[in-house]
């Protein structure tokens, strides 16, 4: 048995009435469990802080945190317990201040959400195309552009596969040492024809929308030279590339903007062409292993171009030439067939 138990029940035996001794005990412990209950946490805090730093006897610190933490002893004690239920209401009106406020925000942001009132029909349409736009970028071009982007998307796979080789590559030599081993080149290839989330657009209708171009379609173009047949990469004017930087600046710190110029076609050529030819593992394996001979070879050493003819391949499986004509196909399908 416990020795307050003993101490209880001794106590009880020599009361002259012990049912008021145990009705005593009684309110003594449940007044002590709810004070517990108000009190228990800054009491714990407290004491901590005063055995650390041995800054009080245990009277003193008794005496202190009844008197001045919890104002329940001492003289002024009704004042203090005025004025801390004057800050609480102060707190509360604050809170309640910033709810209205946070309220009032959430409103005026669904005002300006031009979908609010339409007839729910209305939204399930839009819902419809919202989806097709994002499951078939093409789907709303007019047939020549559609046939133009298909003919690109054909005609620059091998000048693609080089530059997104070309892009990995750039920022993985950028990295750490530390973070140059072979399985850190991985993700990099993965996430090549992506340019992460378009945040300057809202989801409506659960909708997302689509994602950038990559990063690397900031420096290249798809050019048609004059009378020529075969689309190829071009690097970007110096005015327009500047506009082109300012475009992606913009999405950035959320001011949606449609591509300038025709950029919105060059991106799906680009885009697209990305997606048909990217093998993550065999990439990054051809370039990691590329890279890992050249710095034991002596005099020049191209890791890019050598990876690019290891991996990069041709509508009809032939593996892509680098030559005078960068980035032409050895052999290519018509459009039409992809």
């Amino acid at each position: 048995r416990k020795a307050d138990d003993e101490d209880d029940e001794s106590f009880i035996a020599a009361s002259a009435s012990p049912e008021d001794a145990m009705r005593s005990m009684l309110v003594l412990k449940m007044g002590c469990s709810r004070w517990v209950e108000d009190y228990g946490g800054d009491l714990s805090g407290y004491i901590y802080k005063v055995v650390r730093d041995n800054s009080n006897s245990p009277e003193g610190a008794a005496k202190d945190f009844c008197e001045r933490q919890a104002s329940q002893c001492g003289q002024g004690k009704k004042e203090r317990k005025q004025k801390a239920k004057e800050k609480d209401r102060e707190r509360q009106k604050a809170r309640e201040a910033r709810l209205r406020k946070e309220e009032q925000e959430e409103a005026k942001e669904k005002d300006k959400d031009p979908f609010q009132n339409l007839p729910e029909d209305s939204k399930f349409g839009l819902q419809r195309m919202l989806e097709m736009a994002r499951d078939d970028p093409l789907h709303y071009l007019d047939e020549a552009a559609q046939e133009r982007v298909r003919k690109g998307r054909v005609d620059l796979r091998c000048a693609v596969c080089k530059t997104v080789l070309a892009d990995v590559h750039e920022r993985f030599a950028a990295r750490p040492k530390s973070l140059q081993r072979e399985h850190d080149i991985l993700p990099l290839v993965e996430e090549a024809c992506d340019g992460g989330k378009d945040l300057s657009v809202p989801n409506y209708f659960g909708v997302e929308p689509p994602p950038l171009p990559p990063i690397w379609t900031d420096k290249v173009r798809p050019h048609l030279p004059k009378g020529a047949e075969t689309y190829v990469l071009k690097a970007f004017p110096k005015k327009a590339g500047k506009a082109r930087r300012k475009w992606r600046q913009d999405i950035a710190d959320g001011k949606h903007k449609p591509a300038p110029g025709d950029d919105y076609e060059g991106d799906m050529m680009l885009t697209m062409a990305c997606k048909d030819v990217l093998e993550p593992a065999r990439m990054a394996e051809a370039l990691f292993g590329r890279a890992a001979s050249c710095e034991s070879a002596k005099g020049a050493c191209d890791v890019v171009k050598v990876a690019a003819e290891m991996v990069c391949k041709a509508t009809d499986g032939a593996a892509c030439t680098y030559g005078a004509s960068e980035g032409r196909e050895a052999a290519s399908k018509p459009a039409s067939e992809l």
